[in-house]
């Protein structure tokens, strides 16, 4: 059996500083090309029924919004990860309704292709560092806003390293700069980034993702968007 044609270009990963305590500039630009070229998408009825991170049903049901389908998935989320995100905060609850306000406050855009897992394991560059390829579609794949990925993008791309949280600061404000994003949706769509995915991997703080998740909702930035900073 024939196998699948190779991508071009190598991974932004390998080129990367995995102790830079920021974004280089020509990576900030691969990214912001490859948003860009994803975002010029239109999206599809196809898409929308494509099933998200380890669902099996559609995700986005025929005349609901983005946010509307998000919302939800937060809400089945919550249902079978709760006890565990309730364990590491407290006010997991108030925190909650406070995306779900957020989220349905939203102003919609039309939809494009949305990747939900781009960082630079994922995007494919030439020998110029210019992006030739997206790849490893299907995480969080769907049609729906453009700016959850670049909130997503802008927190996943240094999830473990010593100056992450400063990065994902940084880089959520330079996305929003250059794509023209309010930079707060960014943030919400972070938060609900981090329920949704919270205990795919592990269910406690031991497990590296469901640690980086609890920060991103502890995070000043977030509490300051949900209205929940002291």
């Amino acid at each position: 059996m024939e196998g699948e044609r190779e991508l071009p270009g190598t991974a932004m990963q390998h080129r990367l500083d995995p102790d830079a305590q920021g974004v280089p500039g020509w990576a900030v630009d691969a990214v912001v090309a490859s948003l860009r070229a994803l975002a010029a998408v239109p999206g599809s009825d196809a898409m929308r029924v494509l099933p998200v991170v380890s669902e099996n049903a559609a995700f986005r049901t025929p005349g609901d919004s983005f946010t509307e389908a998000l919302l939800r998935l937060v809400r089945r989320r919550v249902a079978t990860a709760g006890a565990a995100l309730h364990k590491a905060l407290p006010d997991l609850d108030r925190r909650l309704v406070a995306v779900g306000e957020r989220l349905s406050a939203v102003e919609p855009v039309p939809d494009t292709v949305v990747h939900g897992d781009l960082f630079g394991a994922n995007i494919h560059l030439d020998s110029d560092g210019k992006p030739v390829a997206v790849l490893d579609f299907r995480f969080m794949t769907t049609a729906g806003d453009p700016r959850f990925d670049a909130g997503v993008t802008a927190s996943i791309f240094d999830m473990y390293g010593a100056h992450a949280q400063q990065i994902t600061t940084r880089l959520t404000a330079e996305l929003a700069d250059r794509l023209g994003h309010d930079p707060d949706v960014l943030v919400v769509y972070r938060a609900a980034y981090a329920v949704v995915t919270c205990t795919l991997f592990g269910s406690d703080e031991h497990d590296g993702h469901f640690a980086w998740c609890v920060r991103q909702l502890r995070a000043p930035d977030t509490s300051r968007v949900l209205g929940l900073a002291r």
